[in-house]
């Protein structure tokens, strides 16, 4: 899909459900571009993960609309809406854990008709993850934690996205581990012009990584901001981070 620098993903005033007549999110508005990284926090049940699924075509969207460069993608199935350029890597782990790292990836082409272009682009995820490449023959339940994250990234790749929607991409990873799937995803922003809309347990990580920050409670935004303001906030500090300010415990949300 061909990058451009004013593509824009928008939420405005999204309510959603996954019970018709329970709300989960209420009045979302949220934007970002390509050139962007965004991370959602927040505490447990929040509706981080449903403004994901929400964009995605998972969820029941009551009102509101989804925009991609003004066009309303609201009502859209999954396919539809990852034909246009936005792409899901959903929390926990989706690899298929039977398959090898090269057919996870061949995998992540499925709805492309040139297998052409697929291995190309498995190529390319191989020159940004080169421990896939050396580990492409084996079966991805070998791999650590760490590896089928980038595998799960990678997978999405293929597709050649505008946007990728990133569910607590540190999850269940080594601190070690953590800082080099955020330097991976920084480096998709930077290097590939890929806007990266994340949600993120490690509240302080996922900000510092970050250039738009909004914390959600109970459905709605509370706050917004840059990474670096929502880290100076002494309120969200209090609210969400358990302290007084940037020096304080980084408790996870």
């Amino acid at each position: 899909m061909p990058i451009s620098e004013t593509d824009i993903l928008s939420l405005n005033d999204v309510e959603a459900s996954y019970t018709k007549g329970v709300k989960i999110l209420h009045a979302i508005s949220l934007k970002i571009t390509q050139k962007e990284i965004a991370c959602l926090i927040g505490p447990n049940g929040a509706g981080k993960s449903t403004v994901l699924k929400a964009i995605m075509g998972l969820t029941n969207v009551e009102s509101g609309s989804i925009n991609l460069n003004g066009e309303d993608v609201t009502d859209m199935k999954p396919h539809e809406i990852m034909h246009r350029g936005i792409s899901y890597v959903p929390q926990g782990r989706t690899i298929f854990p039977e398959m090898t790292v090269w057919e996870n990836l061949r995998m992540g082409g499925f709805i492309l008709k040139d297998k052409h272009l697929v291995e190309n682009r498995i190529q390319e995820v191989f020159d940004m993850f080169p421990i896939l490449y050396k580990y492409r023959n084996q079966k991805a339940y070998a791999l650590s934690g760490g590896e089928q994250q980038m595998i799960e990234m990678g997978r999405v790749l293929i597709l050649d996205p505008k946007f990728m929607l990133i569910d607590e991409p540190s999850i269940g990873l080594a601190p070690k581990v953590r800082k080099l799937v955020f330097e991976k995803i920084i480096s998709l922003n930077r290097e590939k012009s890929i806007g990266i809309l994340m949600v993120e347990q490690n509240a302080v990580q996922g900000l510092e990584a970050s250039d738009l920050g909004y914390v959600l409670d109970m459905g709605r935004v509370r706050f917004r901001g840059s990474g670096v303001e929502l880290l100076k906030d002494i309120r969200i500090h209090r609210l969400y981070l358990g302290g007084g300010g940037k020096d304080q415990p980084k408790t996870k949300l």
